[in-house]
């Protein structure tokens, strides 16, 4: 319904002015409301997504590229889907374009996976001492994710450099829970408890996968 309509058929300019004012401000608390509704269903949405198991993360034999030992179950707008164990995942040919990590920076690559199980990276930001998670793409769902610290000599490239090159630390976490949505994740590093990880925050592991 037109608004301008409805209020020229009130008599008097003065009667219009006032219900023009109730009007807007009705329109406008509807708007609101509208808006907190899409936040919640977003967040609602977004819960739905997350992995249920843990993907046994670890360096492949072939040690540019990560492999998992199990079968990761996830869930992507509620409906659970499955990932056989990935005997090689071959870095260099998924569609993300690694950077250059330098010496004496350290970056988190996070793996995740959509529900037609196409793998795919987001590298985090380059950091000098406390690495950050990266968010995960809307409508994937993380796997896990490969921490390199870069001590000394020359640069690395996750997918052209060896994972086991002496002068590099990498670690291996496998993410339970939601990682999409701002939620908390459960992380699981080699030979240590579960710890719980917050999305978004600095991660500093001590504890690296021995190569």
């Amino acid at each position: 319904m037109n608004i301008d309509w409805l209020v020229n058929m009130i008599a008097g300019s003065q009667s219009q002015r006032v219900h023009r004012k109730i009007l807007d401000q009705l329109i406008a608390d509807l708007n609101a409301s509208k808006a907190t509704f899409d936040a919640h269903t977003h967040q609602i949405e977004a819960i739905m997504d997350m992995g249920l198991t843990k993907a046994g993360l670890a360096i492949d034999a072939n040690s540019e590229d990560v492999e998992t030992a199990n079968v990761f179950l996830f869930t992507i707008a509620g409906v659970c889907y499955s990932l056989a164990a990935q005997g090689a995942i071959d870095i260099s040919t998924l569609p993300f374009t690694p950077t250059v990590l330098a010496t004496a920076f350290q970056r988190i690559y996070l793996l995740h996976v959509t529900s037609a199980g196409v793998i795919d990276v987001t590298e985090g930001v380059a950091h000098a001492s406390a690495a950050v998670v990266p968010a995960t793409p809307a409508g994937k769902v993380a796997l896990g994710y490969v921490k390199v610290v870069n001590a000394t000599g020359s640069n690395f490239t996750f997918g052209t450099t060896g994972l086991d090159t002496g002068s590099i630390t990498d670690t291996y976490v496998d993410l339970v829970g939601n990682a999409s949505g701002g939620q908390e994740l459960v992380a699981s590093k080699p030979g240590s408890d579960t710890q719980e990880v917050a999305q978004g925050t600095a991660v500093v592991l001590t504890q690296s996968l021995t190569t």
